[in-house]
């Protein structure tokens, strides 16, 4: 018979005061306590925080940011209420010229060279692009676990998206006949 793996953790536990060493390209940060890797959102290289484990492994753990106990520098609050449930942008709580610098290193790794990214006068109401899922007659965007979290609005979709939001919602849940399930918006000058 295989041996069998024991997780350093389990589903529930609290670990007090981890530090997080790296960020993930999915927008988690990394810690590595008890010597095993543990991803969090929310939580910025310099940071430590206490984490609830939600979710175990073989090779790694997902937690939950509990308290933030060592808060970094690049650490901003975010203009998005819905930042920390919705999972439509993952740095909205990092410093604009920070947010660069960890993309430029998710590229680096990915593509074995030097990556500059251009910084834009634009770090909101910018989207040109956005997609919604209807349900229960609001808009949706997909959270942790894909669970749906109500919005009423997305600071990085266009503001004309945002303005035309309301009216087609309303025009949707007016018509009985209606089966939309997801809404894709696009803006253009």
């Amino acid at each position: 018979m295989g041996s069998k793996i024991i997780p350093p953790f389990f589903k529930g536990e609290e670990i007090k005061n981890v530090a997080c060493v790296d960020d993930s390209t999915m927008g988690y940060g990394v810690l590595k306590p008890k010597n095993c890797t543990v991803l969090a959102k929310g939580i910025i290289p310099g940071e430590s925080a206490h984490i609830k484990i939600e979710k175990v492994s073989k090779n790694f753990a997902i937690g939950k940011v509990v308290k933030i106990t060592k808060s970094s520098i690049s650490r901003v609050k975010s203009l998005c209420k819905y930042a920390e449930v919705c999972n439509g942008c993952k740095y909205q709580h990092i410093e604009y010229s920070d947010q660069i610098k960890i993309k430029e290193k998710q590229l680096e790794d990915i593509f074995s060279h030097s990556v500059t990214i251009e910084s834009s006068d634009d770090q909101y109401f910018y989207r040109n692009k956005s997609n919604f899922t209807i349900s229960n007659a609001t808009y949706n965007m997909y959270g942790d676990n894909n669970t749906l979290v109500k919005i009423d609005q997305c600071v990085i979709s266009h503001k004309e998206i945002n303005k035309i939001m309301p009216p087609l919602l309303e025009a949707i849940n007016n018509n009985k006949k209606a089966e939309i399930k997801e809404v894709v918006f696009r803006y253009s000058h």
